[in-house]
C-alpha cells in the first residue's frame, strides 16, 4: 500500500470519528474520491444506524475512473464486520455484491468491503468501509427493580 493510500484512509477514519463524536444522532455522509492506478475509488462514507431489532439491505457498487459501474473479479467480493456481536452480515446467495446488516448488541463496529478489481491474473484490491452503530430497540415493557434489601422501620414503643 502506498503512502498516499495510507494517508487517505487515515483521513477518512478521522472524519468518521469526528462525525460520530459531534453528530451522534445524524447519519454522517460525505463523498471522498481519488484515483489510484486508473481505478477511481469513490467512497460514500455513511454511518449505518440500526436498532437492535432492525435489519437493512445494501449493495456494493464499484466504479471505473470515469464513474461508470465497473465489474470486479467474480468471487472476490469480501464483506465483513469487525465485531459480529454488534452487527451480523448475511450475504445474498445469488449476488455477491448484495447483503443485509442485522442489528445485534448496542455498540459500534466497522463494516469492511473489498474486491479484486484486476480482471486478469493480477490482483488490484479496492476497498471501502463504513461505521455501523446499533442502538437498543424501543421499550416494549416495564420492569421494577429493587435497589436495596427490605429494612425494618424504627418504631417508637
Amino acid at each position: 500500500m502506498e503512502l498516499k493510500e495510507i494517508l487517505t484512509l487515515i483521513a477518512m477514519a478521522i472524519i468518521v470519528a469526528y462525525c460520530l463524536k459531534f453528530f451522534p444522532r445524524q447519519k454522517p455522509r460525505m463523498v471522498l474520491s481519488f484515483i489510484i492506478d486508473d481505478i477511481k475509488i469513490k467512497g460514500v462514507i455513511q454511518m449505518i444506524q440500526l436498532k437492535a431489532t432492525q435489519k437493512q439491505k445494501f449493495k456494493v457498487e464499484f466504479q471505473d475512473a470515469k464513474g461508470n459501474v465497473a465489474t470486479v473479479q467474480p468471487g472476490t467480493v469480501s464483506i465483513a464486520v469487525e465485531n459480529e456481536s454488534v452487527a451480523a452480515i448475511v450475504r445474498d446467495a445469488d449476488d455477491e455484491t448484495k447483503f443485509e446488516v442485522f442489528g445485534g448488541e448496542p455498540g459500534t463496529t466497522q463494516l469492511n468491503v473489498s474486491a479484486d478489481a484486476d480482471l486478469g491474473d493480477g490482483i488490484k484490491t479496492v476497498s471501502d468501509f463504513s461505521a455501523v452503530e446499533v442502538r437498543a430497540g424501543d421499550a416494549v415493557g416495564v420492569g421494577i427493580v429493587a435497589l436495596s434489601e427490605p429494612e425494618d422501620l424504627d418504631v417508637p414503643e
